[in-house]
């Protein structure tokens, strides 16, 4: 059975570089692949902004709506790395490398740690 999943994302105003850095960054912590493309389960091609795919992941990634909203997609029917564990991975990350961007504009050194749970601590220091 395929099913094809599609959840809002809370983030508003998303940047489609840092989105596309968000993706790199997760496809290298999860050892996936970053795509243009994803699967469903009969191997229906769909194209995204930004997604992974990888063995035993069909494939889940960012698609922008008609109304400019943005939504996760995938079809993660009997996978074990869901469009939900995704989409969390995806905000949290997304989040953290904004504000870690956003804190090297103004001059911070930052540096950031994830934790065996996921969380991020990011640290920002002034040179001064």
């Amino acid at each position: 059975m395929s099913h094809i999943t599609k959840v809002a994302l809370a983030i508003k105003n998303l940047n489609e570089a840092l989105a596309k850095e968000t993706i790199n960054t997760l496809a290298r912590q999860n050892g996936l692949t970053a795509s243009a493309t994803i699967r469903d389960y009969y191997g229906k091609s769909l194209s995204v902004l930004a997604g992974l795919t990888g063995t035993n992941v069909r494939g889940l990634g960012i698609i922008k709506n008609p109304d400019g909203s943005f939504s996760v997609i995938g079809d993660d029917y009997g996978q074990a790395y869901t469009t939900a564990l995704f989409s969390k991975q995806f905000q949290r990350t997304y989040l953290a490398l904004a504000y870690q961007k956003a804190a090297q504009a103004l001059g911070y050194r930052v540096s950031m740690v994830q934790d065996a749970k996921g969380q991020i601590a990011i640290r920002a220091e002034t040179r001064f």
